[in-house]
């Protein structure tokens, strides 16, 4: 499931509007509908448009062979947070949640020269008591989550995952505990050695 709306109600012609994340390549999209007693569905068209995000936007590759470093700011599609210059903890740029406990999600385009396994690094830090819940997915399927305790400075926490090659949208969502800000600076991919 990508993505569920409610259709515009009153028995006339409306459009319903959202906005999802597709890989690259061929695929089969379906469309379902579930109606309440005696309610019928009807459907005209269906319009893709790009939106600057996923696949249409400039891609990095991930070397098989050296680290690549994905810099937070230059994430597309980010939500729940905003970058800060000059971040006071880190020297540099990040990205920081809007609000204590508010969950930030951000995307990248890369294009995985080798299909295999590879080291996911998160370079973050918490401003408050509590701690974090990052996720990695592509295509809505997770492909690993990491729990970790907080701190005020900058620190790695890593995981270990399997990309396909190709072209793709990598998804980073990061959720920190109640009363906490998230920053976060870099995402480091690297092979498996």
């Amino acid at each position: 499931l990508l993505k569920q709306a409610a259709a515009p109600a009153g028995g006339t012609w409306g459009n319903t509007t959202m906005t999802v994340s597709l890989d690259a390549g061929p695929q089969v999209l379906s469309l379902s509908g579930i109606t309440g007693a005696g309610s019928v569905i009807q459907m005209n068209y269906l319009i893709l448009t790009p939106t600057g995000g996923g696949s249409t936007g400039t891609s990095t590759s991930i070397s098989d062979t050296a680290a690549t470093v994905l810099e937070a700011e230059g994430a597309i599609n980010v939500t729940n947070a905003t970058v800060v210059t000059n971040d006071s903890l880190q020297g540099g740029s990040s990205l920081q949640s809007t609000a204590p406990g508010n969950p930030m999600t951000f995307l990248y385009n890369v294009n995985v020269s080798t299909a295999g396994q590879y080291t996911v690094t998160y370079t973050k830090a918490t401003v408050g008591p509590a701690g974090v819940y990052f996720e990695l997915s592509k295509g809505g399927v997770v492909l690993n989550g990491i729990g970790v305790g907080p701190s005020e400075t900058f620190t790695d926490e890593t995981v270990t995952v399997t990309l396909e090659a190709g072209a793709q949208v990598l998804k980073v969502f990061g959720a920190p505990g109640e009363s906490t800000i998230l920053k976060v600076d870099k995402v480091t991919i690297a092979p498996v050695q």
